[in-house]
């Protein structure tokens, strides 16, 4: 994932994210889950986890002719309010964030599953600047880890 998006939400030059199976993408999503969990120490994941997970329907696969987003969903267990969550997110050119790129499209496809918040975790500063200042998301936590 790039450092901050390259382009905003309204510049859409490719094509709008289409929902795909996972089986029939692998071969050129693999490499970009790689990419992303080599580039984050503490993504405990291995790729076939992703796979797993998109194969099962606890997340989803959204193709661009740019790149890749993966979803997922959680349910608060005790409000029962439900986030769908931006997981992974890659693109074929550095610093073209594909999921702020579609920001507006992915949130559509949230509201009309019946989810009432949008969640997006990043390691990256200025992306999250971006967010909060251009797209009106709010820091809620930040995470600190230690090994011992």
């Amino acid at each position: 994932m790039a450092d901050y998006p390259y382009a905003t939400e309204q510049e859409r030059p490719f094509g709008e994210p289409q929902l795909a199976d996972i089986r029939e993408e692998w071969d050129w999503v693999k490499p970009g889950v790689e990419e992303i969990l080599g580039e984050d120490e503490f993504l405990s994941l291995i790729p076939e986890d992703v796979f797993a997970a998109c194969k099962s329907g606890a997340a989803h696969l959204w193709v661009t002719e740019q790149g890749f987003v993966i979803t997922t969903g959680m349910t608060d267990t005790i409000t029962g309010e439900r986030t769908f969550m931006v997981w992974l997110a890659w693109a074929r050119e550095k610093r073209n964030n594909v999921a702020v790129q579609w920001f507006t499209f992915f949130e559509d496809q949230a509201r009309e599953a019946g989810f009432t918040k949008f969640e997006v975790r990043t390691r990256y500063p200025k992306l999250g600047s971006y967010l909060q200042n251009k797209l009106g998301f709010e820091m809620v936590t930040a995470q600190y880890v230690r090994q011992i």
